[in-house]
């Protein structure tokens, strides 16, 4: 990832930038790609120029490195809560690295969303459907997005802000306060290195 600054009105007209570099051939996976993902930061002042102001708080950011992968997962979520001081009925969705479709049903279980023998039944009643109990990926995630390894943490903040500013369109979550981030990313034998949460929350 790199970092550089540019003009405010350089940085407006940013349209994006990348193309695929994989080809959909599993079902269940996604296909990998080489984009980029960029977020400004600027001063309100300067923000409240161009975009329509917006406050998103982060009470809590945890990076996981030391564990084996699914004992990972549910560590940085725990630090994460706690960080928060919050649990996950506090959530109102969830972003999270669904690389291949199976993941996702693992994420239900280690993330806190239901109990250890209960991801079936979460399934069945449709809970992390948008419009359910506990609506999971409704940008449609990596099997939708593809897979940018190293843009997927980035655009998932951006779905967030979206989500809490209530500008996500048709998959939009109705009054969307709080959202989680869940990413992966390196290789450690056959596990990713790395898992990070992000719990962000709308303000005012």
């Amino acid at each position: 990832m790199s970092c550089r600054f540019v003009p405010l009105e350089q940085a407006v007209q940013f349209g994006g930038v990348g193309h695929s570099i994989g080809e959909k051939t599993d079902p269940d996976g996604c296909v990998y790609q080489n984009h980029q993902a960029a977020v400004l930061l600027a001063d309100v002042t300067v923000a409240g120029q161009v975009w329509r102001s917006f406050s998103v708080a982060m009470p809590s950011r945890v990076i996981q490195v030391s564990q084996p992968l699914a004992i990972r997962r549910k560590l940085a979520a725990d630090a994460a809560y706690a960080q928060a001081d919050l649990g996950p009925a506090d959530l109102d969705f969830a972003e999270v690295h669904d690389a291949v479709s199976p993941a996702e049903l693992m994420y239900y279980r280690e993330l806190g969303f239901c109990r250890e023998g209960e991801v079936a039944q979460f399934v069945r009643d449709k809970r992390s459907a948008l419009g359910g109990s506990m609506p999971v990926n409704p940008s449609g995630g990596l099997n939708a997005r593809g897979h940018p390894v190293g843009a997927t943490g980035v655009a998932q903040i951006v779905e967030l802000t979206k989500q809490l500013r209530g500008d996500a369109g048709g998959c939009q979550v109705q009054g969307a306060r709080i959202g989680l981030a869940h990413n992966a990313g390196g290789w450690n034998g056959e596990d990713p290195a790395v898992c990070v949460v992000h719990i962000l929350e709308a303000q005012g």
